[in-house]
C-alpha cells in the first residue's frame, strides 16, 4: 500500500480472497486481520491509516463469505518491517497481515 492509502491493489485481492477461501474452509478458525504504517507522519496518523487498511481488508473478507463475528480487526500503528528501517523500504511497513486459524 502507498503511503497514507487504505485501498487494496489487485494483488491484495488475491491475497484476501486466498484468505478467505482458507478460512471458509475452516469455519471454527479465528481470523485475524492487523493492520501497520509506516513511520512518515505523525503517530495518531499511522494508528488511524493502520486501522484503515485493517478495516478495509476486513471488509472485503466479509464481502468474501467470512462472517463478520469471526474477523477481530487490531491496528498496530506505526512499524517497521523486519530488516527494514526507513528508506525506499518503508513501504513494506504499510501493510496488513491475516491469520487464519490460532
Amino acid at each position: 500500500m502507498d503511503t497514507f492509502q487504505g485501498e487494496q491493489g489487485k494483488t491484495a485481492a488475491k491475497t484476501i480472497a486466498a484468505a478467505a477461501k482458507a478460512a471458509l474452509a475452516d469455519p471454527a478458525a479465528p481470523v485475524v486481520v492487523t493492520g501497520a504504517a509506516d513511520t512518515v507522519g505523525s503517530a495518531l496518523a499511522n494508528k488511524y491509516m493502520s486501522e484503515a487498511r485493517a478495516q478495509v481488508v476486513s471488509d472485503a473478507l466479509v464481502a468474501d463469505g467470512v462472517a463478520a463475528v469471526r474477523v477481530e480487526t487490531k491496528a498496530i500503528g506505526a512499524t517497521s518491517a523486519p530488516g527494514v528501517a526507513t528508506g525506499s523500504y518503508a513501504q513494506f511497513s504499510r501493510r496488513v497481515l491475516i491469520q487464519v486459524g490460532d
